[in-house]
């Protein structure tokens, strides 16, 4: 009996097509799914996403790392390293809010009176950094909005050096540089401007203060670093001998005012929390009722600074102290600046 033909036949008259076995055409979609891929691109790919996925990754730490930052701190690298206080003003950001900007206008801060009385516009600054020296030493950084012209501020370089003097008669400070078309680098002394000079376009703070200043947020801050002894300025009164740090972080027409005071024993913190209170406590008989006048605070704001101090929070983690307070803006301004003079 004769075989009857197969549909496995090698040839299909009708398409003309090698087929195979399960009937399926050598080159069709199936047969080439079953085609192993080269272990070379399976690699290249895997190394490829992990690439792309790490790229992604530091680029949201980073942004991540400076939200919320303070603007100035990229003036720190023109601070000197021997610098015991550093406090910073973000002037741009203060003046796009109304509320700051006439909480300025009642109280100017007294680090932006010092810039007015050196010769400098505040409608001209966009941001600024002031630090205190050992031995009553200052200095600071100014950034301006625009490049301004430099024989403005600073008279021809010293003879064999790369800084000169400044032109104003009415501040501590003396000489100074242009660090760059919109940045002016000043000092109270030759030797501290040489220094400034010298050491790059690195932060060299001590440890503790530049640990501190990395703990800032928002247009006013200000950092001490370790001290042996009391400083001007109200969170060292506390005792905070190994720093601290206040800052505000705007909010509409309120902002929150925070605090970082460290210590060199748990019995120094605990000592440090009791001043806390009781200066929150001071404060807000000076900032409110007949004092009130004398620190430029609105009457219409006394009730809510009242409840800020009220329910201010201090919060004691072995030889670390944290407070948290939530002000209207002209105090706001005052407290995160205290002792910043």
């Amino acid at each position: 009996m004769p075989r009857q033909r197969s549909r496995y036949d090698d040839d299909d008259r009708r398409g003309g097509r090698r087929r195979t076995r399960d009937d399926e055409p050598i080159d069709s979609p199936k047969s080439a799914r079953k085609k192993r891929i080269s272990p070379v691109l399976i690699l290249g790919a895997a190394a490829g996403a992990f690439v792309l996925l790490l790229a992604a990754g530091i680029t949201i730490y980073l942004i991540a790392r400076n939200a919320g930052k303070p603007a100035s701190a990229d003036l720190l690298a023109y601070v000197p390293a021997d610098a015991t206080m550093v406090a910073g003003y973000d002037l741009d950001e203060l003046s796009s809010s109304e509320a700051y900007r006439t909480a300025l206008e009642r109280q100017p801060l007294p680090d932006v009176i010092g810039m007015d009385r050196s010769g400098f516009r505040q409608a001209d600054l966009s941001r600024f950094v002031v630090a205190r020296l050992p031995a009553n030493g200052s200095a600071c950084v100014v950034r301006f909005k625009t490049a301004p012209e430099k024989s403005k501020y600073l008279g021809p370089d010293q003879p064999g050096k790369k800084y000169g003097p400044f032109t104003s008669l009415t501040t501590v400070y003396r000489f100074g540089y242009f660090a760059d078309a919109s940045t002016l680098v000043l000092a109270d002394t030759e030797q501290t401007i040489q220094a400034l000079r010298d050491q790059g376009s690195k932060v060299q703070l001590a440890s503790e203060l530049k640990e501190m200043t990395d703990r800032a947020r928002g247009p006013v801050w200000r950092a001490t670093g370790r001290t042996t002894q009391g400083e001007p300025g109200f969170p060292v009164r506390a005792g905070a001998t190994s720093g601290s740090v206040i800052w505000l972080e705007p909010s509409g027409s309120f902002a929150d005012v925070k605090m970082e005071l460290r210590f060199g024993s748990t019995g120094e913190a605990r000592n440090g929390s009791t001043t806390l209170r009781g200066l929150l406590a001071q404060q807000r008989g000076l900032a409110t009722e007949f004092g009130g006048f004398r620190t430029g605070n609105d009457p219409s704001d006394w009730a809510d600074i009242r409840r800020g101090y009220d329910e201010s929070q201090v919060v004691e983690n072995g030889t670390r102290l944290t407070a948290r307070l939530r002000l209207p803006a002209s105090e706001a301004l005052r407290l995160a600046a205290l002792g910043a003079n």
